[in-house]
């Protein structure tokens, strides 16, 4: 089984992180419900009316995502948090894609508490999952499309 662990100085750069790590073991990840589109539905709504007229940047829970990548060396424009990603897709007008169950519902997690959220398929993750810092000037995930990272940490175990 993988292990996922953080590197001392991820609490010394963010002491007041606070990392969840959930486990769910025999799901089903190729069926579809009409729940879990519902309520990505919604929440995609309730983001677009939050969102509407307020620049993303500006949200405390997207600026403070920002100020942590560049407390990190990473630059926010360059390298956001797949939080911010998601959001400006979705206050754009946009509908995110329907992937699979598991990523459709963090996706709605992620939406509803602003907070980034991804997942590994334990069965194909071999050994230990290293959180730490990023490399200077690399972005240490990589997000909805691109970097799924994220000032705390990225679905990929990194800052």
């Amino acid at each position: 089984m993988a292990r996922f662990l953080v590197a001392p100085e991820v609490f010394a750069m963010f002491p007041d992180a606070v990392l969840g790590v959930i486990v769910a073991r025999g799901i089903d990840n190729t069926s579809q419900s009409a729940e879990i589109p519902a309520g990505l539905r919604r929440e995609e709504a309730r983001v677009r009316e939050l969102f509407a007229g307020q620049p993303v940047t500006e949200h405390p829970h997207i600026a403070a995502w920002r100020e942590a990548y560049r407390k990190f060396g990473a630059k926010p424009k360059d390298h956001p948090s797949s939080i911010e990603n998601l959001v400006r897709r979705v206050a754009k007008g946009h509908a995110l894609p329907r992937i699979n169950p598991l990523v459709d519902l963090y996706n709605t997690v992620s939406l509803r508490f602003l907070v980034p959220a991804g997942g590994e398929d334990l069965d194909r993750t071999q050994g230990r999952r290293p959180a730490h810092r990023g490399r200077r000037g690399r972005s240490a995930g990589a997000s909805p499309g691109r970097a799924r990272g994220a000032a705390a940490l990225s679905r990929r175990g990194h800052l």
